[in-house]
């Protein structure tokens, strides 16, 4: 047993483990009351903002920015990004400098108050089982950004396991055509060491998160859009160890 995944350890471990339990409940009422006043689709980015700070500095975790990321030209975009540990979720909340939208699951609305706030908010569910609903999930994410807010999307699908980059599929480029805005690749590199296979903590580590440039979306015929997905793919991987491409 090592010194992070000791009795004292533990103990750390249990207590900021608490403290997010207590902070998420927190912003999750905030966020159910606030959806309930006038404004409160504006005003619920501030509260899921500071969760995502507040989570990253209670377990010590640490996000160095590469590429360019700050937004001075103040239009949307849909983020694409690599998907590997529930922890993207936060880091990209956190250090993306607007309000976002993310699509999640519907069946994480069954968690207890945290998915009383996911429902109440303007994010977006996905029902993977119905695929008229999930059609119906992205022309949501369309009118997200008609209404101002840029959309982050996880394109494998489905989180990796292993951290390995798995194959894209068409939804993200496929919002990206009919939303006619620009895609910004994202690689987040590292999140496997936040808590290593195994172990039972949550290490306060360093993870890089790079912005690749915006890209244009291609709309054309069936081929075309295949080949800008893979190239996508390409760029998103560009920032990865060779052995997770």
């Amino acid at each position: 047993m090592n010194n992070a995944d000791s009795i004292g350890g533990l103990i750390t471990f249990y207590l900021k483990l608490l403290g997010f339990a207590l902070v998420t409940i927190y912003y999750s009422f905030c966020v159910i009351f606030t959806m309930l006043l006038p404004g409160g689709r504006q005003k619920f980015h501030k509260f899921t903002k500071a969760w995502a700070i507040s989570a990253l500095k209670i377990f010590g975790i640490k996000v160095k920015k590469l590429g360019i990321y700050n937004n001075t030209d103040n239009n949307t975009y849909i983020y694409v990004a690599n998907h590997s540990t529930w922890w993207d979720i936060p880091v990209l909340i956190a250090s993306i400098d607007q309000n976002v939208r993310i699509i999640y699951k519907k069946e994480l609305e069954k968690i207890p108050i945290f998915g009383w706030g996911l429902a109440a908010c303007p994010y977006i569910s996905i029902d993977r089982s119905d695929a008229r609903k999930s059609m119906q999930s992205l022309k949501e994410a369309i009118k997200s950004i008609d209404e101002g807010d840029s959309v982050i999307i996880y394109p494998e699908g489905t989180r990796s396991k292993t951290g390995k980059l798995g194959e894209f599929k068409r939804g993200a480029f496929m919002l990206a055509s009919k939303a006619s805005k620009k895609i910004i690749p994202l690689t987040l590199a590292g999140m496997q060491k936040i808590q290593p296979e195994g172990s039972k903590v949550i290490r306060p580590v360093e993870i890089e998160l790079r912005f690749h440039p915006a890209m244009d979306n291609i709309s054309g015929n069936r081929k075309e859009e295949d080949e800008f997905r893979d190239k996508v793919r390409t760029i998103v991987a560009s920032g990865l160890p060779a052995e997770l491409r």
